[in-house]
């Protein structure tokens, strides 16, 4: 959130991320989702639809299980 899109770009080639990330430059869309603060995990379906939401830190078991879940939607 806020990252200078040249500094987002580094970070996603360094962790090797190949999922669709979106730049909110102007802070327009995260209050669409209801979003409180960071970090916030949200869950999408295969139709893009959001399927869960976790505010707050989540644990790699409950990403995992999130993640299937979504998968499965």
């Amino acid at each position: 959130m806020r990252d200078a899109t040249g500094d987002a770009r580094k970070f996603l080639r360094q962790h090797g991320i190949s999922y669709p990330v979106v730049h909110d430059n102007r802070d327009s869309m995260w209050p669409s989702y209801g979003l409180t603060g960071l970090p916030e995990t949200f869950f999408v379906d295969p139709r893009g639809r959001v399927v869960g939401h976790v505010a707050g830190q989540i644990s790699a078991s409950d990403l995992r299980r999130g993640i299937e879940e979504a998968r499965k939607a």
